[in-house]
């Protein structure tokens, strides 16, 4: 694993730099990963580069909407705005419509998002309950689901992934989903 982060960064410096790097994801991990840290946790804990976990079961032609889903909290993190920014990127590429979707917990506060850059017409639909919830209730067939990725504390034996992802991947199967872990 060192070695693959020291070919990346070498390859940077003689090359254009890395924007992103992508990883492939089944849409679960097994318990031996969770126990043990998979091969994705620890790329993410040790790469300064922001990584997109992805999982497309089907072709990403099919894909109809870029459906950016957050909680209030995360949509106050400094790196907001790039997962804003991909995106709309994304959108704009697939010729595919973008939906925001801010998850309100039942007794959390409101973040207003106009002092956020926001692309001009992009719907934002607010709404209250638990994220998993709320989240696979609005889903359409053909939709990229982006979610924010954060890194677990140290000593935490769970994937990075976290449940939601597995859970949205479980409910949905077709579902194409993108992960961001960003720098903040």
């Amino acid at each position: 694993m060192n070695q693959l982060i020291k070919e990346l960064q070498g390859w940077q410096k003689k090359n254009k730099p890395v924007s992103y790097i992508v990883c492939g994801w089944k849409g679960y991990s097994t318990d031996q990963e969770n126990l043990f840290d998979g091969v994705i946790d620890k790329i993410v804990q040790r790469s300064s580069i922001p990584i997109l976990v992805t999982r497309f079961p089907l072709p990403i032609e099919h894909t109809s909407r870029i459906f950016l889903a957050f909680t209030s909290q995360q949509a106050k993190s400094r790196s907001f705005v790039q997962r804003i920014i991909l995106a709309t990127t994304l959108a704009t590429e697939l010729k595919a419509s973008l939906q925001l979707l801010q998850v309100i917990p039942s007794r959390g506060v409101d973040i207003d998002l106009s002092e956020r850059i926001l692309p001009a017409d992009t719907p934002v639909q607010k709404v209250r309950g638990n994220f998993v919830t709320e989240v696979s209730r609005l889903l359409k067939p053909n939709d990229l689901l982006v979610l924010n990725g954060s890194v677990s504390q140290k000593g935490q034996i769970f994937s990075l992934l976290g449940h939601v992802p597995e859970v949205i991947a479980h409910i949905h199967p077709k579902l194409a989903i993108i992960i961001a872990y960003l720098p903040q």
